[in-house]
């Protein structure tokens, strides 16, 4: 009976373990990605390339619900689906995931459209491009969180 209760408590910890490293990526990811959307902002190059959108003046509450919504589309890292791609790969697929909240959701209701068209074609390339980076970012780092601890 110890031995199972071990057993039980081991396999417990070791998914509590996969969902933080997962979680703390995702985290990693929409701050990297945050970060990049300001500076592209920031820099001009934004306007330079005809992408109609701007960073709020609250640039904290900015980050802080973009950080949330990936946060959780980061718990696709522990489906068990596509496990034989490396890890960033995996992120570019589940990259979509916050591409069709921003297509279907978050474009249409600051009347862009759906998938943003009404802003331009380099509204919706932007967006998918900065989709596949948080997904490959937090691949990346998932990818390096377990290469340098056990579990």
């Amino acid at each position: 009976m110890r031995a199972l209760l071990a057993d039980k408590r081991r396999k417990a910890v070791h998914v509590a373990k996969k969902t933080a490293k997962a979680l703390t990526a995702g985290f990693m990811g929409a701050v990297l990605t945050s970060l990049l959307i300001w500076a592209c902002f920031q820099s001009g190059i934004f306007t330079v390339l005809g992408v109609p959108v701007s960073v709020p003046e609250n640039v904290a509450g900015w980050v802080g619900t973009r950080v949330a919504r990936e946060f959780l589309w980061a718990l696709l890292f522990l489906a068990p689906v596509l496990t034989t791609w490396p890890e960033w790969q995996r992120g570019l697929v589940f990259g979509l995931g916050p591409a069709a909240v921003l297509y279907f959701y978050l474009l249409p209701g600051q009347n862009f459209g759906v998938f943003g068209i009404d802003g331009g074609l380099m509204l919706p390339l932007t967006g998918l491009a900065f989709s596949l980076m948080w997904g490959a970012f937090s691949g990346m780092l998932l990818s390096l969180m377990r290469f340098h601890s056990s579990g």
